[in-house]
This record gives C-alpha cells, sequence and structure tokens, in this order.
C-alpha cells in the first residue's frame, strides 16, 4: 500500500477492508444449496483450488466436493436484520475513527469510499 504521508492511515485501511462478514465453519454433510463460500477451497494438498471463495453451493457443487473427500468448507454467516445492522453500525464506527482528526479530499473520497463499501455488502 502506498505511503500518502497520513501515518497510521494506512493500516487502519488495511483492518477496515479485511474485516468481513461471520464465517461458519460447517461439515460438508451439513451444506445446503444456497450457501455461499466464504475461503477459496483447496486440494487436501493445497495445490488446487477446488471452488473459489463467494460460490454458491448447488446439489452438484456439494456432490462434487464429496467424491474429493472434502469433510469442512467455510461458508458466509446468515445474520438476522438486526445482527446485519448492528455489525454495520460497527464497521462504519471503524471508519469514521480511522479517518478521526483527518483532513483533505483524498482522506474524504477515500473515507466516503469505505463507508459505500459497506453499505453496498450490508445490502447484498
Amino acid at each position: 500500500m502506498p505511503n500518502l504521508g497520513y501515518g497510521h492511515i494506512s493500516f487502519k485501511v488495511v483492518v477496515i477492508y479485511k474485516s468481513i462478514m461471520p464465517i461458519a465453519y460447517i461439515s460438508l454433510n451439513k451444506a445446503k444449496v444456497g450457501m455461499k463460500l466464504a475461503e477459496d477451497l483447496y486440494t487436501n494438498d493445497g495445490t488446487m483450488i477446488l471452488c473459489k471463495k463467494d460460490t454458491v453451493l448447488t446439489d452438484n457443487i456439494i456432490q462434487r466436493l464429496e467424491n474429493r473427500g472434502v469433510e469442512k468448507i467455510a461458508v458466509e454467516q446468515t445474520l438476522s436484520e438486526e445482527e446485519k445492522k448492528l455489525l454495520l453500525e460497527e464497521k462504519l464506527n471503524l471508519i469514521n475513527n480511522a479517518f478521526k482528526d483527518k483532513e483533505g479530499d483524498c482522506v474524504n473520497m477515500l473515507k466516503d469510499a469505505f463507508i459505500e463499501l459497506w453499505k453496498r455488502k450490508f445490502e447484498e
């Protein structure tokens, strides 16, 4: 990440961006059609990606994973509307604190971009 001359902002921006929706690690036999993978899924030896992050599970994909011997997967955890609202509020507070006492058009544009990113994430 380039140094924009704003001190510790770069670290905080990385933390904001890497903050993700909650992940549930489940047994493949508990997987359901429509769940979304939260992480790339690799072969046991780690040499090949079986499914990419954000893949929506289908019966066919679940069967292929079973045939490959996959036992556990990481899926995005389903949140209630209230939980989503609280998590979004937490993310917005984190963003506002990261940019607190910082000035400049570039800083404001970056802050606004992160706010928009998280609002869109929670509208999905």
